[in-house]
């Protein structure tokens, strides 16, 4: 006979066995999140003024114009010099390395998590797939005990709970936020499923041969494989057969589990060699890895500690072994004010909980929102008719590589100088008479290309004007020399399959430095 009991009781042993999260995977996590951030703030570093200044591509007037309401959401409007985006960026860089130290994660995790979202708000037109999966795993994050074990807060509380007895084994963690934090993963995979076959028009044998022929993402080992039609097609089906097999990723445990996660991260790792986009696939594998099942980690812990008993590191093995057997500090607020004045603590206690029970039920509100924005977005769903707004869940979904145009598109800046010579923004002299037949080395960086790509297509002079002045700006200061003119031009190259074949060139605006 079954009772309600046993019904929540059962329900609650099978979600725990496929959504809790091991504490080592958790650690991993945080520092994987904290390298990534502290990578992608130094690679835009380098372009800090072109992008994030009044005397870049896009000011702080004309951000305002086209996002009036991202724009509110940043701090880096407050200023549109190039010392006050130093600074949030040096700032932005230690949040990541306290993250990555695990010193007083939950407050660095909340900052880098601020820190992000207005930067990102500064210069929407530069993001890509890559950003809006770490902005979101950042999200997640601040409501885990991602410093736990291996971090410098365990540490601090191994030291003040010396006399406490110890658990025997790391804990898992099998909460809301751990729950949402490895659905959103899932949504990620499913929905560029989805789109590749319910909305895809290339055809899903040829998202990879039609993505590889688009000189501007692919790599040198990606344009040799160009020539290998019947493969890529191959590669393309079994590619999304694997997005597909990403519920896997919460339906198993075990070896299984494990081996499917290894599956992805592979995958990811080979996107690194063949496309050029950015840190997707970097923080693709580091969103992997709260999926792997406690055996992993074991294996893992295991691994290190003999690695380091042969090197005869001491430390370390001290380390491993202090860190995982210290008794585990997810404690309720009743547990830590235990010596407390009774009434104090029933009142804290009272609004902890409170607090905790609302952040809950908010947390799992916003998992059934993003399930339901996601289908709407592809297509399982029909929402009827829906009012024009600035975000809608086409525009702002996982689609990528699903229908692009297939159309090389080089953008760049061509600026003429006082001593009448020309100079470009890009690395090559001039891409009028000699285009670089590497199509990924037309543009700096990945930012610069995906800037130059979003406003090749727009029909707003002003944003075409700032632009225009942005790079003028940007040679004058690197090149040191005194701009009279420039020129936005744009060229557009159809791959060899496609039924189009002549280059297309088009001047987009001009006008005074």
């Amino acid at each position: 006979m079954y009772t309600i009991d046993s019904i929540i009781s059962s329900i609650h042993s099978t979600g725990k066995s496929r959504l809790a999260v091991d504490v080592r995977a958790l650690a991993a996590f945080r520092i994987g999140i904290g390298a990534t951030l502290l990578l992608d703030v130094i690679l835009r570093s380098r372009y800090l003024a072109v992008f994030y200044t009044d005397a870049g591509v896009l000011p702080r007037t004309t951000l305002r114009e086209f996002y009036p309401l991202i724009s509110h959401l940043s701090i880096h409007t407050l200023s549109g010099s190039i010392v006050a985006q130093s600074v949030l960026f040096i700032i932005t860089g230690v949040c990541s390395i306290s993250v990555i130290l695990g010193y007083r994660t939950r407050a660095a995790m909340m900052c880098s998590f601020f820190l992000i979202v207005s930067l990102h708000a500064r210069n929407p037109i530069v993001l890509s797939a890559g950003d809006s999966l770490l902005r979101r795993l950042y999200f997640w994050g601040m409501f885990l005990p991602l410093g736990t074990v291996y971090s410098l807060d365990a540490h601090r509380d191994s030291t003040r709970h010396e006399n406490t007895s110890t658990s025997g084994k790391p804990q898992q963690i099998f909460s809301v936020a751990g729950v949402g934090l490895l659905v959103q993963v899932l949504i990620v995979y499913l929905t560029n499923a989805g789109y590749k076959t319910l909305q895809g028009d290339w055809g899903m044998h040829n998202t990879l041969l039609y993505a590889l022929h688009m000189d501007v993402f692919t790599t040198p080992i990606g344009a040799l494989l160009q020539q290998h039609g019947d493969i890529l097609a191959v590669l393309s089906i079994a590619w999304i057969g694997i997005l597909y097999a990403s519920v896997l990723l919460v339906f198993t445990t075990g070896k299984l589990r494990q081996y499917t996660v290894l599956l992805f991260m592979c995958s990811h790792l080979g996107m690194v060699f063949v496309l050029r986009i950015g840190i997707f696939p970097l923080v693709s594998i580091v969103a992997l890895l709260p999926f792997l099942p406690t055996s992993t980690w074991d294996t893992v812990y295991e691994g290190i500690q003999n690695i380091a008993r042969w090197l005869k590191i001491q430390y370390v093995i001290d380390s491993l072994h202090s860190i995982t057997n210290q008794p585990l500090y997810v404690q309720s607020i009743r547990e830590t004010t235990r010596n407390h004045n009774r009434s104090i603590r029933q009142r804290i206690t009272r609004g902890i909980s409170y607090s905790k029970t609302v952040t809950q039920i908010l947390l799992v509100c916003l998992i059934g929102t993003l399930i339901l924005w996601n289908s709407i977005a592809v297509g399982v769903i029909n929402p009827g008719s829906i009012p024009e707004s600035q975000f809608t869940p086409k525009e702002n979904s996982w689609d990528m590589f699903t229908s692009p145009s297939g159309i090389d598109t080089f953008t760049y800046g061509k600026v003429t100088t006082t001593a009448n010579t020309s100079v470009t923004n890009t690395a090559h002299a001039d891409p009028d008479t000699n285009l670089p037949p590497d199509g990924a080395a037309w543009y700096r960086t990945n930012r610069w290309r995906k800037y130059m790509l979003s406003v090749t297509d727009t029909k707003t002079d002003e944003l075409l004007t700032s632009t225009a002045t942005g790079i003028c700006n940007f040679i004058h200061r690197n090149q040191n020399v005194d701009t009279q003119t420039v020129t936005l031009r744009t060229i557009k190259q159809p791959p060899p399959m496609h039924t189009q074949t002549h280059t297309n060139k088009k001047v987009l605006t001009k006008t005074h430095c």
